[in-house]
């Protein structure tokens, strides 16, 4: 009975094993849940088993002790009657003694039998233990999938906003190159002393683009790094989640949790956010100097 479910949870611990790479937090969450249905079921079927066994053993004790009781009576009266005769027969006396020698040997097979079913009800109780250890774990495993997508919903809100920035400074160096080629053009054209001032601006302001062009390639780089640490993270939270299921099904239950690589990355992410919303500013203000020099 025992080594059953023994076994079947060896079968179902081995595919767990050779599936633990590829698998995610929820159809490890659905596993979960049919190992408990499992061992509900295996439960239910050890307890009626076990009650069945119970009321057929116990039924088996009444009916010897009755049984014994009577042989008892009627050897007392036996006895009674051979003293109170003054005989004494020694072959009566003899199997009266074999008698009691297999009444014992029955007695020590019974209790041998209750031993072996108060060991089948220790495991029963052990097994139910690990019932509420499981549905303990599959709680944890649920809060620990919805904080998961609680953090990857606000990290995709705050990519956006910082793909958004890029591309307005991406669209507004752009223009900006295009307005530098326009002045140049109209400066040869002239070819005053003012339009000289007029270009010396013009080459500060391009080299400020050539800045602001290195700072907008360093950002990208940025987000593109926060997106593997991202990436990484998630990764090292789902091998920690699955660590932790591994070690609960053997009775152990631990909590990993990555603090450091979040605090990490959520430094990285705050300051890629500052960094181009400073120079969304410098850019207005380039902007607005070209706006002057056009006019």
């Amino acid at each position: 009975m025992a080594a059953d479910f023994d076994d079947e949870m060896d079968d179902m611990l081995g595919m767990e094993d050779e599936g633990a790479e590829e698998r995610d937090p929820y159809l490890e969450i659905n596993e979960l849940k049919q190992k408990l249905s499992l061992l509900q079921k295996t439960k239910e079927a050890q307890r009626a088993r076990y009650k069945k066994e119970m009321h057929m053993i116990v039924n088996a004790l009444i009916s010897k002790h009755k049984e014994l009781q009577k042989e008892n009576h009627f050897l007392q009266q036996q006895v009674q009657q051979l003293l109170g005769e003054g005989s004494g027969d020694e072959d009566f006396i003899t199997d009266l003694k074999h008698t009691l020698e297999d009444q014992k040997k029955e007695m020590t097979v019974l209790k041998k039998m209750v031993q072996q079913y108060e060991s089948q009800n220790q495991l029963h109780r052990q097994e139910q233990a690990e019932l509420e250890a499981l549905r303990e774990l599959i709680e944890e495993k649920d809060q620990f999938i919805q904080e998961l997508e609680g953090k990857n919903q606000e990290v995709l809100y705050q990519l956006e906003a910082k793909d958004g920035i890029i591309a307005r400074i991406s669209s507004q160096v752009a223009n900006m190159e295009a307005e530098v080629y326009a002045l140049n053009k109209r400066m040869r054209a002239t070819g005053s002393q003012q339009d000289q001032a007029y270009l010396d601006e013009l080459s500060r302001l391009k080299n400020q683009i050539a800045e602001l062009e290195e700072k907008k390639n360093h950002f990208e780089n940025l987000a593109r790094q926060a997106h593997e640490l991202r990436k990484q993270q998630k990764l090292q939270e789902q091998q920690a989640a699955e660590q932790a299921a591994q070690q609960s099904v053997e009775g152990t239950v631990e909590a990993a949790a990555p603090a450091e690589d979040e605090a990490e990355y959520e430094e990285a992410m705050d300051m890629l956010l500052q960094e181009l919303q400073e120079n969304l500013s410098t850019y207005d203000q380039i902007s607005t100097q070209f706006s002057k020099a056009r006019v």
